[in-house]
């Protein structure tokens, strides 16, 4: 179970990190291909599932170990 714990960072940054790529190139008219479906979407919908990758990434990264916590078990 800590071992899914300790990767809860990395998978929150890494959904960050697509939601926010995702956006900025759409603002530039492109798309990353994994997510090239949401241009058949509305925009509304497409936006709210940039926004949703993003707040999810955030919970996930919080959710991980602290820093302090990985050092005292160490």
């Amino acid at each position: 179970m800590t071992w899914i714990r300790e990767k809860l960072s990395s998978i929150g940054a890494l959904l960050v990190l697509v939601g926010l790529l995702s956006s900025v190139l759409q603002l530039v008219g492109y798309e990353l291909r994994a997510l090239r479906p949401l241009n058949e979407a509305t925009p509304l919908v497409a936006w709210g599932i940039r926004l949703g990758l993003v707040a999810l990434g955030v919970v996930l990264f919080f959710l991980g170990p602290s820093h302090q916590e990985s050092s005292d078990s160490a």
